[in-house]
């Protein structure tokens, strides 16, 4: 079956004003993947200076002055994670954009903490995530989504069923390189029981596919 062509329109700038803004206005946001990693004083290594984010603007606010100033004055996209004195921050829809905590560290956004609604995280579960990042949990309040992406594997993270509540049942599991490997909290819990999680002779098994994310 031959392809159909999508026919461009190029005439958009000739439209009357009043319909070029309507037809703006009518534009909704789309879901995002936003990245959300912390830089380091140089020198101490400790203090967080400021927080970055890789992902670029949204298309509607550099589309043309007209697309940014409607998505603006709807509220569309909001300043984010801005970083005090430093002249930076991230253009974020709450409702849509899914933030990308890698690696788990969630003081650098402690502000938006209460604002996040949906959340991947991506890293080892180890003592440093149980011990400390784990209790930040509870500051998502109005989480609704939670991807795990499991670098030490799917049965690593088999603990935090029982010991982390994120705020919500869908949460899903993600093998580091598991190509189509994905579990969600209870079939997480049923693969990996309490009894064999806790067997001293059952070997943590390495095998590792490539990850697919929906």
């Amino acid at each position: 079956m031959a392809k159909k062509r999508t026919t461009k329109f190029h005439q958009f700038s000739r439209l009357p004003a009043e319909l070029r803004l309507r037809i703006w206005d009518l534009t909704e946001a789309e879901p995002r993947i936003v990245d959300v990693y912390s830089a380091p004083n140089n020198r101490t290594f400790k203090a967080m200076v400021y927080v970055r984010s890789r992902t670029r603007p949204p298309a509607l606010l550099h589309a043309c002055g007209d697309s940014r100033r409607s998505a603006i004055a709807r509220s569309l996209y909001v300043k984010a994670f801005c970083s005090g004195s430093q002249p930076r921050y991230t253009w974020v829809n709450f409702d849509m954009d899914m933030f990308h905590f890698k690696p788990i560290f969630f003081a650098c956004a402690t502000p938006e903490k209460p604002l996040i609604q949906r959340m991947r995280i991506e890293g080892p579960f180890d003592e440093n995530f149980l011990y400390f990042s784990a209790l930040e949990l509870k500051d998502f309040v109005s989480i609704k989504e939670v991807h795990v992406v499991c670098t030490d594997g799917l049965r690593s993270w088999r603990q935090a069923v029982d010991d982390c509540s994120f705020g919500t049942y869908n949460v899903k599991f993600f093998n580091e390189t598991a190509a189509g490997r994905m579990l969600d909290w209870q079939e997480l819990e049923r693969e990996y029981p309490t009894t064999r999680y806790q067997s001293d002779g059952d070997e943590e098994d390495d095998s590792r596919d490539e990850i697919w994310y929906a």
